[in-house]
């Protein structure tokens, strides 16, 4: 009997080692990425640091019509000139995009990618997303455009672009950009290259929708100038208004610079969005993604 007893006293004894082990371990989970900042790939102008996931094609949409200056002449700039982009992105990883356009603008094709370096985790162990973004972008014009000397090369432009992000809430997101332009032909007098730095963000309203916007702001660092004087493209602002559901992503945009190319915004932007003399300077548009997954 005392045996028996001693044997029971010895099995609960280790099962109670057993259980006070697998308590006092911590647990090893998953260190997840925070879910997703921004409902879109795009911030009115800009990028964001979202790629959707694997295997998703994304169409693109965007369109600026001309400023509202001329009031009611012409229905606030709709029926004034009007700039298009058509783009279609595919994503190959959770990190890893790219993408085609078109635009009326210029003609211009452009090719792009963008690349997830680091992805916040829910942890804090990462605190910020780092995202890189680039393309290259031909001119399709006629090459009488392009004065004499014709070359191919004359068509191309280069943008380079580090963003990066911070989710500091649910209904709150930040986000700052450095990048490099460069376009192979421009008119006399104006700079080849140009680096910038922009600031965006998103505050969400509702489920459904948040106001977000960007800041653009190109360097006019003498030490790359060719002209003296230098050309100084104006900054780009831009608000919107975002409506988003799992497949679409719509944003309502007021902003300052109607091309659709981010190196040519940068260097050639000449829309002044703080002289109000002549009427309201910035144009109404529009964002429209759509997703499918296969």
């Amino acid at each position: 009997m005392k045996k028996l007893i001693a044997d029971i006293v010895i099995f609960f004894s280790g099962i109670s080692f057993l259980v006070a082990q697998e308590t006092t371990e911590p647990a090893k989970t998953e260190d997840k990425p925070v879910r997703s900042p921004f409902e879109s790939g795009i911030l009115i102008d800009n990028q964001t640091c979202v790629i959707p996931s694997a295997k998703t094609l994304e169409f693109l949409l965007e369109h600026r019509f001309g400023t509202m200056q001329n009031g009611m002449e012409d229905f606030f700039g709709i029926w004034g000139g009007a700039n298009i982009r058509l783009g279609l992105n595919y994503s190959i990883t959770n990190f890893l995009m790219v993408g085609a356009g078109t635009s009326k603008n210029y003609r211009l094709q452009d090719i792009r990618w963008k690349w997830d370096i680091i992805k916040q985790t829910r942890s804090g162990r990462i605190p910020v997303f780092v995202t890189y973004f680039g393309n290259i972008t031909m001119d399709a014009r006629n090459k009488s455009e392009f004065g004499d000397n014709y070359k191919f090369t004359n068509r191309l432009s280069y943008f380079t672009e580090l963003i990066v992000t911070r989710k500091f809430h649910d209904r709150f997101i930040l986000q700052v950009s450095g990048s490099f332009s460069h376009i192979n032909k421009v008119e006399q007098g104006l700079e080849h290259d140009k680096i910038g730095i922009s600031f965006g963000g998103r505050i969400k309203i509702t489920p459904q929708s948040s106001f977000i916007f960007n800041y653009d702001i190109p360097l006019n660092t003498t030490k790359i100038a060719e002209n003296d004087p230098m050309y100084k493209p104006y900054q780009n602002f831009g608000v919107a208004w975002e409506i988003s559901t799992s497949t679409h992503c719509f944003q309502f945009t007021f902003s300052s610079a109607n091309s659709l190319s981010r190196q040519y915004n940068f260097l050639f932007n000449d829309n002044d969005w703080t002289d109000w003399s002549n009427g309201c300077p910035l144009m109404i548009g529009l964002n429209l993604t759509r997703l499918w997954n296969f």
